[in-house]
């Protein structure tokens, strides 16, 4: 009798099983259709939360293999979570929403890699690249150049010989002062882009922004006096392709102020083979540097192509109660 009992109640409890089974695997299913219906319709958020809750059902169930259909539906849902998270993610970085298109990328990442799907995975990975530039270059326009940096080293942990990453950290370091840093990501820049047609660009404004930060750098150290700075930090500038003519103005000057009148000659000379907009101040300090060596002819031959206003009444006082030029 007892027996009896226990295989009846065993019966039983096995059809409720089944039956239990049968109704979470209806839900699932359920939840399933509504993620598919979802994605048709772009509710991205709408359509995670429920293909996520369908697969963490079908997790929980013991007996898979007793529900027809469900490793199929399992797969086709591992399939559209990934490739929902990669749609959204496109979406929020077509918005510029940068921090949540990296959460996006990294979960389709994930998701892709878990179903086999290698095509989903790539695009996401080579898309999280790409979202870093995106917000170092937004963050730099922000002012935000801790941001910036941090958005570079990101990218430079996943790809690192990235000449972009290193173009926009090398900015930021420049815009917090820091040239030693900024020098080193901007040659490394383009040391990556040389001889790259499709990257002239980006090389050419690489060399232009260091070479600028420098020059600026030199004329600060000349109004502060300090003379042999200014020449180190002028002549780096110089260091860079296509290199400004004011740079060497600026080291004519300096070197004037340091009583080096044959480097003021060669640095003046320099600048004047070169484009200048206006080669007054130029003359001038050529003028000067061959006073300082006792050359009258030649410094009265410099003195009198000065023609700005603001050197040409100095430049004539030379002329004609220092040097007394014909």
């Amino acid at each position: 009798m007892f027996k009896k009992v226990t295989t009846i109640f065993t019966i039983i409890f096995y059809a409720c099983a089944l039956n239990v089974a049968a109704q979470s695997a209806e839900e699932a299913y359920e939840l399933y259709q509504n993620g598919i219906k979802a994605v048709e319709t772009k509710d991205y958020e709408t359509a995670i939360n429920e293909l996520s809750a369908s697969l963490t059902m079908y997790e929980k169930m013991s007996d898979l293999e007793g529900i027809e259909g469900a490793e199929t539906v399992i797969e086709s849902a591992k399939q559209a979570l990934a490739q929902t998270y990669y749609a959204y993610g496109m979406e929020l970085y077509q918005e510029k929403n940068f921090d949540k298109a990296l959460l996006r990328f990294k979960d389709a990442e994930e998701c892709a890699k878990n179903s086999d799907n290698d095509d989903i995975a790539t695009k996401a990975s080579n898309y999280v690249g790409r979202v870093y530039i995106s917000k170092a270059s937004a963050t730099f326009t922000d002012k935000q150049y801790d941001e910036t940096i941090a958005a570079a080293d990101a990218v430079l942990k996943m790809e690192s010989e990235n000449e972009t990453a290193y173009f926009w950290r090398g900015r930021a370091y420049k815009e917090k002062g820091d040239l030693n840093k900024m020098k080193a990501d901007l040659d490394k820049c383009m040391e990556l882009t040389q001889g790259d047609e499709q990257k002239a660009t980006t090389y050419a404004n690489a060399a232009k922004i260091a070479s600028s930060a420098y020059m600026s750098a030199g004329t600060d150290a000349i109004k502060n006096k300090k003379y042999t700075e200014a020449i180190t930090h002028l002549e780096t500038a110089a260091s860079y392709p296509e290199s400004n003519a004011n740079i060497y103005y600026y080291m004519a000057s300096a070197y004037n102020l340091l009583s080096k009148w044959n480097d003021a000659i060669t640095a003046a000379n320099k600048a004047l083979s070169m484009e200048l907009k206006d080669p007054s101040a130029t003359y001038y300090e050529l003028g000067k540097a061959y006073e300082g060596l006792g050359k009258k002819s030649d410094a009265c031959t410099a003195y009198k192509k000065v023609t700005a206003e603001q050197y040409k009444k100095v430049a004539e006082y030379q002329m004609q109660t220092v040097l007394k030029c014909n």
